[in-house]
């Protein structure tokens, strides 16, 4: 019957809406997941750069050390 068909669509939007909305909440968390690994690869290079700069410290006060070696 026709009401049945009308009851049947307005379902069918209200599950479009329904999936719609649990989209968008989806897409909402991927976004969050985007912003935290950005932050994370600013983090690592910041601690590779630190290291790098460690090494690089390190291996002067080696150079220093030497010299009262000799």
């Amino acid at each position: 019957t026709i009401k049945k068909t009308i009851e049947d669509a307005h379902t069918t939007v209200d599950n479009f809406v329904h999936t719609a909305t649990q989209i968008k909440g989806m897409v909402e968390e991927i976004e969050k997941i985007n912003v935290i690994s950005k932050e994370n690869v600013t983090s690592i290079d910041n601690v590779s750069q630190a290291s790098e700069h460690l090494h690089a410290m390190t291996e002067n006060l080696n150079n220093e050390l030497g010299k009262f070696k000799s």
